[in-house]
C-alpha cells in the first residue's frame, strides 16, 4: 500500500508527495490515473493491485494536523 498527499491538480497531471517521513518524493500522477474527484490536499491510497481511492479519513486528519498547517 502506498500513501500519496495531493499538493495540487495540475492540468493533465495531480501532483503529489509520497508518505515516506524520512524523504519526501513528489511527483506527477496521469490524472486519468488518479480516482474521480481528485483535489489539493487529498490522501490517496494505493493498493497492491494499483487501485488508488480518496482515503477520506486520511484526508480529514491530514488537513487538520500541525504539519499541514505548518505548511501553508
Amino acid at each position: 500500500m502506498k500513501i500519496l498527499y495531493v499538493d495540487k491538480v495540475e492540468g493533465a497531471y495531480v501532483i503529489c508527495r509520497s508518505s515516506d517521513e524520512e524523504e519526501i518524493h513528489r511527483f506527477a500522477l496521469p490524472i486519468e490515473d488518479a480516482p474521480a474527484g481528485v483535489k489539493k490536499d487529498d490522501c490517496i491510497v494505493i493498493d497492491d493491485e494499483g487501485n488508488a481511492v480518496i482515503d477520506q479519513e486520511r484526508t480529514k486528519a491530514y488537513k487538520l494536523s500541525p504539519k499541514k498547517r505548518r505548511r501553508r
